[in-house]
């Protein structure tokens, strides 16, 4: 055996021992911070994660794995962004994180797994970037905050709020009328078919879609004066949808209306509260009326 032989050998002693103390290192991680998160989210310890994933950045280069030094440099971005107060952490951002870290627990098993077969480690065969992208994509606030940059610096989606009260005096003194924008987030057809009715009568510009992650990316480039949403819907929740309208400030100024056909269901189920809660009953069309003029 060889000087470079040996070499190999001895580096490859300390990737599959890396890759074990990193395997029980993230999991454990993982277990805590849903615990500590469970009962509440402001227990989420964001120095803590961020030195986790900084050393998973470096750590992971160095001992050839490039793809999950790609995902903790996006975490480490995110976290950055958290720590600066540049971005408020929300349930969904959590669920993105803790989503993440599992993915790299992941990519470490498979690729000590594939050794026994192969001899070689590495990450080539795993299509890391194709399995992060599926966690991205269900997370487009994520995606509009972290993934959209100018240059090298992460910057906030550019969306457009409605006016204030007294631009809209102005431009009503001006002869111009501003059409209001309202945006649908709902699935089940003779509801939505109500709302769109009223909305239409008060001179509503309306965007329907059953999918969140289209009513978010149609906010972000267009703006919004009101959203309605319901529990269920493709992609991301409608409480998920909730709290990410209400938790950053990009959003601010926009009416945000919960829907349900629960009779009992209270306000104090949603952690994150919307600025309308409507009960599906018989005042609906009342309920949603009030709202809009």
């Amino acid at each position: 055996m060889d000087d470079i032989e040996l070499y190999d050998d001895e580096f490859i002693s300390m990737q599959l021992n890396y890759l074990d103390e990193a395997i029980d290192r993230i999991s454990d991680f993982v277990d805590l911070l849903l615990d500590k998160s469970r009962e509440d989210i402001n227990n989420f310890d964001v120095n803590d994660t961020f030195r986790l994933v900084h050393g998973l950045k470096g750590t992971a280069g160095s001992y050839g794995f490039k793809p999950v030094s790609d995902i903790a440099a996006a975490l480490e971005n995110l976290l950055s962004l958290i720590r600066e107060k540049k971005f408020v952490l929300t349930i969904d951002a959590l669920s993105f994180i803790i989503d993440s870290l599992e993915l790299i627990v992941e990519i470490f098993s498979t690729i000590k797994s594939n050794y026994k077969v192969s001899k070689k480690l590495n990450a080539l065969n795993i299509n890391c970037a194709e399995k992060f992208k599926n966690i991205i994509v269900n997370y487009p606030i994520i995606v509009k905050i972290l993934f959209k940059t100018e240059g090298s610096k992460p910057v906030h989606s550019k969306v457009k709020t409605p006016e204030k009260p007294e631009e809209k005096s102005k431009s009503a003194a001006g002869g111009e009328k501003k059409s209001k924008n309202a945006v649908i987030a709902y699935n089940a057809r003779f509801t939505k078919n109500i709302i769109c009715g009223l909305l239409k009568d008060e001179g509503y510009t309306i965007f329907e879609t059953k999918s969140a992650l289209e009513a978010l990316d149609y906010i972000c480039k267009n703006g919004c004066d009101v959203l309605f949403t319901f529990q269920v819907l493709e992609k991301m929740n409608g409480r998920s949808l909730c709290a990410v309208m209400k938790l950053n400030d990009e959003f601010a100024g926009i009416k945000v209306v919960f829907l349900t056909s629960d009779k009992n269901f209270k306000e104090s189920q949603l952690v994150i509260k919307p600025d309308y809660l409507v009960i599906i009953d018989d005042n609906l069309e009342s309920n949603i009326t009030k709202i809009i003029v």
